[in-house]
């Protein structure tokens, strides 16, 4: 009796990215994914969607490769490397720079560790398939990389450049308007009138911070005894107070009313 062997098929992943979380709000999580879906259908791939197997870096720049060294992506290259991402798989993205908008030599670097390891990278945009064997043979595929990837950078450093020059210009203009509608947790920006206003609940707890501190207080006991009479944190934390928020808010030049305006470099 002769035995039938069954082909196993292959399996794909979706990767996907953008920047802001404005995006979020728009299509491009649906379109990523919806394009993931109708490749893997349409080339009898199994599309691997459960919440392990999800990679998305959300909100997550790949100007300066954080989604590459610290985001899903790196996760997802760490799982080839253990070995649960198995040889002959693949990995779908719409565009290259959704996998990175460094300089060329680095984004090509990203491509090449995946496909070198034995996983298909598919940009579904154009539906062309990177391999380390079509890599070899093709000498135009990679000149077709280098180009995709060097676009997208010298996008993302025109927009870094624009941004730069846009709060520069907010910087020049910071005592005629506010810089951000961002500030202290006491307090609120009217946008109409472009006035900072109390937040009076908050700013009684601030008050309380302080007069425990001058009463010979110190952090760890000011937030025990804040988390004991059940005052609400002024800023996002959910988990109560703790010494490092108290020690922020003593420190904060915001407090009495200074504006320490600084450029992160990224």
């Amino acid at each position: 009796e002769t035995e039938q062997r069954v082909k196993a098929v292959p399996k794909a992943y979706s990767y996907v990215r953008f920047s802001t979380p404005e995006q979020h709000q728009g299509d491009s999580l649906r379109r990523q994914v919806e394009m993931a879906r109708t490749y893997a259908d349409e080339h009898g791939l199994e599309l691997i969607e459960d919440d392990e197997f999800t990679f998305q870096d959300l909100g997550r720049s790949a100007f300066r490769g954080q989604n590459a060294a610290e985001g899903q992506l790196k996760r997802f290259r760490r799982m080839i490397e253990d070995g649960v991402i198995e040889n002959g798989s693949y990995l779908l993205v719409e565009n290259p720079d959704r996998l990175s908008r460094m300089p060329t030599d680095q984004a090509i670097g990203v491509l090449s560790e995946i496909v070198r390891s034995g996983v298909a990278v598919v940009t579904l945009s154009d539906r062309q398939v990177y391999t380390s064997k079509a890599l070899d043979e093709d000498s135009f595929l990679i000149i077709r990389a280098v180009l995709q990837f060097s676009l997208g950078n010298q996008e993302s450093q025109k927009k870094s450049e624009r941004l730069k020059e846009a709060w520069k210009e907010k910087r020049r203009t910071g005592n005629e308007k506010p810089l951000t509608s961002v500030g202290p947790a006491w307090l609120r920006l009217d946008k109409e009138t472009g006035e900072w206003e109390i937040n009076e609940a908050k700013a009684k707890v601030v008050r309380k911070i302080f007069h425990l501190h001058e009463l010979g207080a110190g952090q760890e006991r000011i937030a025990k005894t804040l988390n004991t009479q059940g005052v609400k944190t002024v800023g996002r934390a959910k988990a109560g107070w703790q010494k490092s928020a108290v020690h922020r808010i003593l420190v904060n030049p915001a407090v009495v009313g200074g504006c320490v305006p600084h450029r992160v470099d990224t």
